[in-house]
């Protein structure tokens, strides 16, 4: 299986280089949004639609080289799913991208440091997704990669509380300020359920290889 799916030229291949290309983007967003949140730079984290834009061209090629024939028809919905949790990985950084200016105003002292860590830590987890995926199309082993998910996500969620309840002392100017300051947390801090949930998939994809 292996010596097919590295074989030059194959559908197969060109899914897998298409799926790095598609992961590495999904990195650089988190890198991005990461940069735009620690530098206070609302213009850097918007930019991160525009590599959401770029990544959802990728995904819809991966997609139709699957069901023009790349790989085995019992390999293909496992590798699909994983292809979707990604991008659901970059809708839920887009989300909090777009909410971030109306965030941006209450985002001081510890809520802001907490989600400076958030990020910091996504993207750590989109590295390490990267890092699981080439393992396992080079016949790595994934557990360390899928403990080290698991422990930035744990961090993540131990995180999450600490900013439910400083955004409940926050005393926003409207309504709307405040559904969309809510909103930007929750986005912000599903990105690593998801990642989790992209990580697992790799391991069913990992059992059926072999």
């Amino acid at each position: 299986m292996f010596k097919k799916l590295f074989s030059g030229g194959s559908p197969e291949q060109a899914v897998i280089e298409k799926i790095r290309l598609h992961i590495r983007i999904l990195q650089q967003a988190a890198d991005v949004f990461r940069d735009g949140v620690e530098k206070n730079d609302g213009a850097l984290v918007a930019s991160v639609a525009d590599l959401e834009r770029e990544g959802d061209s990728i995904r819809r090629k991966i997609i139709s080289l699957i069901f023009e024939g790349a790989f085995l028809p019992f390999l293909r919905p496992f590798i699909c799913r994983f292809v979707e949790m990604a991008d659901q990985v970059f809708d839920e950084i887009e989300d909090a991208a777009a909410l971030y200016p109306h965030s941006q105003p209450y985002l001081t002292g510890d809520l802001r440091e907490n989600v400076v860590k958030v990020s910091v830590l996504n993207a750590h987890m989109c590295e390490m997704l990267l890092i699981a995926f080439e393992a396992l199309f080079s016949n790595g082993d994934l557990r360390e990669k899928s403990l080290a998910i698991r422990i930035y996500e744990k961090r993540i969620d131990e995180l999450k509380f600490e900013l439910i309840e400083q955004v409940r002392v926050v005393a926003p100017a409207t309504f709307w300020d405040g559904r969309a300051l809510a909103r930007f947390i929750d986005y912000v801090t599903q990105v690593s359920d998801v990642i989790e949930d992209a990580s697992d998939y790799l391991q069913i994809i990992n059992v059926s290889l072999r």
